[in-house]
């Protein structure tokens, strides 16, 4: 992720810099995954600017990149399911490529890369040394709010009807949890009923929640009670993620995952595992 912030930290200073930048990395990035057809080149499109959005998306396909990582942030002061974004998803569904959304671009003004401020860390109590020994990684309290950012990014994109009008697009929410998206499922489909009649784009043909369970997929934390949500939030959107080879994932991810799926049937588990993989990957699975 650090490559990707040097570049994208250019975004209220030098344009050129930030796309010339997207290029540069998915260029290197996709060169790096040629070397091994198991892994899949990872692509960089900020939104600041639609049509550089649009350019970057298409030379980063010419590069080999398999799917592309977006911040989950209302770039250039607009959401992401504006009209002018429409050219992006667009290519991406003609592509068959998913787009990511990922841990680590949701910051608060002040709170430089964290999603929580770090005003709420002025406690006046004892100090933290961090999980992972330092001072840098994230903490009890981004644990709490890590997939907010996603959270929004992808309630403007259901309820405005941006899955509606691109059926065949795919996302997958990678390094955030998948908790939080029970809850979410639930508040969408109750937004949508509550402010129809105020609100006339969410009279939309399908339920909020159907438009999730269709096009987008989510990776648990291997501490999160994995049976649970899948039984909750059913088996067809959520990925195994170890995050290797950051330490996140723990010695055994596999062991946790198993662990926590007691009464999770084996179907349920290759999709957990597999299908739900290449479903999200066609072109690359």
């Amino acid at each position: 992720m650090s490559q990707f912030w040097g570049v994208y930290e250019q975004r209220e200073h030098d344009l050129d810099l930030l796309y010339g930048g997207a290029r540069a990395l998915n260029r290197a990035i996709g060169d790096f995954c040629k070397v091994d057809r198991r892994m899949i080149a990872v692509g960089f499109i900020p939104f600041d600017d639609a049509g550089r959005a649009e350019q970057e998306i298409d030379e980063g396909l010419k590069l080999g990149c398999g799917t592309f990582w977006i911040p989950a942030t209302p770039a250039a002061g607009k959401a992401p399911s504006h009209p002018d974004y429409d050219g992006v998803w667009s290519r991406l569904q003609e592509a068959r490529v998913p787009f990511m959304l990922h841990v680590g671009a949701g910051q608060i003004p002040g709170a430089g890369h964290r999603p929580m401020s770090d005003a709420y860390r002025n406690n006046g109590r004892r100090g933290r040394t961090g999980w992972l020994g330092g001072g840098e990684d994230l903490d009890s309290k981004d644990f709490m709010t890590l997939h907010a950012a996603a959270e929004a990014f992808l309630t403007a994109m259901v309820l405005d009807g941006t899955f509606d009008q691109f059926p065949r697009l795919r996302g997958g929410v990678i390094e955030l949890g998948a908790l939080w998206v029970i809850p979410w499922l639930k508040r969408l489909d109750i937004a949508q009923q509550v402010f129809a009649r105020t609100e006339l784009g969410l009279a939309l043909p399908l339920k909020a929640s159907e438009y999730v369970n269709r096009q987008l997929k989510f990776t648990p934390h291997p501490t999160e009670p994995v049976g649970w949500i899948i039984e909750q939030g059913g088996e067809e959107l959520f990925l195994f993620s170890s995050d290797y080879p950051h330490i996140e994932g723990g010695r055994n991810p596999l062991k946790r995952f198993e662990d926590s799926m007691t009464g999770i049937g084996e179907t349920a588990k290759e999709r957990f595992y597999a299908t739900n993989f290449s479903e999200l990957l066609p072109l690359t699975a």
